[in-house]
């Protein structure tokens, strides 16, 4: 599974899946909406992009009312083979 979000933060992103068992594969510190940070846990790669306020103004979301609340409607399925571990 591949997935890509677009987060205001990075730490508290990698911080939070470092806890599940995902480890930091990239990153690219956050440079306007050019940040990217990449996490792995087994065949589950998780992507997140800019890592800062600035993806309010990336172009992909330039369409978006403005209210339109971040994160709605997203369901995140993970796979592992140590859930009793985790």
């Amino acid at each position: 599974m591949m997935l890509e979000l677009h987060v205001p933060g990075f730490e508290k992103v990698k911080a939070f899946y470092q806890r599940i068992g995902f480890e930091k594969v990239w990153k690219r510190a956050p440079d306007g909406f050019k940040g990217y940070l990449v996490m792995k846990m087994e065949d589950n790669i998780l992507c997140f992009g800019c890592g800062n306020e600035s993806v309010l103004d990336h172009p992909y979301f330039k369409d978006f009312p403005k209210s339109t609340p971040l994160g709605k409607g997203v369901e995140v399925v993970l796979t592992t083979s140590h859930l009793d571990e985790l």
